[in-house]
Parts: structure tokens; sequence; C-alpha cells
């Protein structure tokens, strides 16, 4: 993760940590937290995410609260909109946003001063898994990036494997100490990797058809391609898309992704990595092969995605 610290030494850690900010019967909930320290006191709350929604927009949450006469909710979303943006007459700046970043950042801050620590950090942890879909986590990063430009007053997209901030809210009425907010995002690709856990263990005649099991040095290799291919990817702030991986007959690896008329395959043998654009059916005129170098990544991943 990129920032301004350096190897942080996590000297408290809480999994599923409820804030009782609101002095309601109903605690906000963050998955992890952590307090670190390298120099200066650092508080990371993390949230964890496959590819459900940040919860419900803030307008459809007051149109929740105002429908019960004994619920507190309307002034609770007052106050946070003034811990977070300040005064201002109503909350129509905030109606688009989505109710759970608001409260998950004005927990983290308010828990960093009751941890006498001067920075919080956001973290978003999402989980690609076979059961999550691009296009739920395409919407997922828009309302992120949203919500974030509206704390920052920047349009900066969140990316992978950085932060963004020092930020600062008012955090009055909640907190009283000046907190700089921070905002960061991980994603870690579990479908990847179990894929790739199954193909090496596949044995000779695993087809039954004679194929070779994937030869160890070819394995090695595309993890380290699609490791690469991955954090290049994400840290652009591109959108992860995972690919379809097998093992040839030979032993190599062969890596496939598709989107719309696209196809970009990946072939991963002992003499290096070769890879094919297909965009037809016509193979002299649809299709360029080439040898896979790491500043081809970018080229390649913006072309299947065209």
């Amino acid at each position: 993760m990129t920032s301004g610290h350096s190897v942080l030494d996590v000297q408290n850690r809480r999994r599923r940590h409820h804030s009782t900010i609101f002095q309601a019967n109903r605690p906000t909930s963050t998955y992890c937290l952590l307090v670190a320290t390298k120099t200066v006191p650092l508080l990371v709350a993390v949230e964890a995410k496959a590819d459900e929604r940040f919860g419900l927009t803030v307008q459809q949450k007051l149109s929740s609260f105002q429908s019960n006469p004994q619920s507190n909710g309307v002034k609770r979303i007052e106050r946070i909109r003034a811990a977070l943006f300040g005064e201002t007459p109503n909350q129509s700046d905030i109606r688009d946003l989505r109710y759970q970043l608001l409260t998950a950042t004005v927990a983290a801050v308010a828990e960093a001063e009751r941890q006498s620590t001067q920075r919080a950090v956001v973290m978003i942890h999402e989980f690609v898994t076979p059961l999550t879909t691009n296009k739920n986590r395409d919407s997922n990063a828009r309302d992120l990036n949203q919500f974030v430009a509206r704390i920052s007053g920047r349009d900066d997209p969140l990316e992978a494997g950085r932060l963004l901030g020092p930020f600062k809210v008012p955090g009055k009425p909640i907190v009283e100490a000046e907190i700089l907010l921070y905002f960061g995002k991980a994603v870690v690709d579990i479908s990847l990797k179990e894929k790739l856990r199954r193909i090496a263990e596949r044995e000779d005649n695993w087809d039954g058809k004679g194929s070779k099991k994937p030869n160890p040095r070819v394995l090695s290799q595309a993890r380290d391609t699609l490791e690469s291919f991955f954090y290049s990817v994400i840290n652009s702030g591109r959108l992860w898309k995972t690919p379809f991986v097998s093992s040839g007959e030979d032993g190599h690896i062969t890596i496939q992704w598709n989107s719309g008329d696209h196809e970009l395959h990946l072939e991963i043998r002992k003499e290096g990595t070769e890879y094919i654009k297909v965009w037809g059916a016509n193979i002299e005129n649809d299709m360029h092969l080439g040898i896979l170098k790491p500043e081809d990544f970018f080229k390649l991943w913006d072309w299947l995605n065209e």
C-alpha cells in the first residue's frame, strides 16, 4: 500500500468491531479494526466487500426513517452530514450517496478519536470470487469514487493499492479532535487463486486424452505473470476481470479473457509468454500474435475492453 507510512506495527486488532457513536441500540459495524504505529498512530477501519451494494442511498434511508415517527434516523443523518460535510441547510448534497459509506467513515473518525490517534483510514477490502459479477463490482466502484470525491472535492478515482488523503472533515458534533482522513482500497481475486491451485493438482492424462500435467516452472511463470497483470490493472483504477485458466496437452498454461467480440489469450511456456488478440473468425486478418512484455499490459487490457 503506497502511503506516507512505512511498515506498520499493529498494536491492536479486532474483527467485527461495533461502534456506538450514535448512542442508539443499532451500532455501526466494521469488519476489522486495526490500530497501528510507526512514529505516528494510525487507525485502519476495514470494510469487507464482495459485490453487494454499499447499502441504500441516503435518500432511501431518509424515506424509511420519515415513515416511522419513532425513529431518530433523520437526526442521525443530520449528525453524520454535519460531521463529514459541515453545516448546510439540508441533506440534498448527500442524498445520492450510499448510507453505509457515510456511517463507516464517521465511525472510523470517531474511533480514531477514542483511540487517541490523529489519522484514520477507511479501507475497502474487495474480494473477487466465482459468485461476484463485473457489473456489480463496477457499480460499487462508481459509488465509492462518488463518495470519496464528495469528501475530497477532487475527482481522483480510488485506485487499489494506494491511499488518498489526508482530508480534513468538520468532525462536530460527533468528534471534537481534528482527525486526518484517508481512503484506501485492496482487491483480492480468490477465484483466480483457486483456479491455479486446481490446475497445479492435475496429473498426467488429466483429461483422458494423454495431456501432460502442468510443468512446475510454467506454473510459477503463470502465477508471476497473472500477479503482475492483476496489480497493473487494479492499481491503475481499471476493473479487473477474472480469466479462464487451463493447461494444454504439453503442460503449458492457457489464460483467456472474453469481452464482446474481443478475446485475449496468453500462452505461457518455458520459453516465454505469447499473447494472442482475436477479434473475428479470419485467422489472417482478425488475429495478432506477440511476445508479452510488462509494458503491454495496459494496451492489451484497454484493447480487450474497447
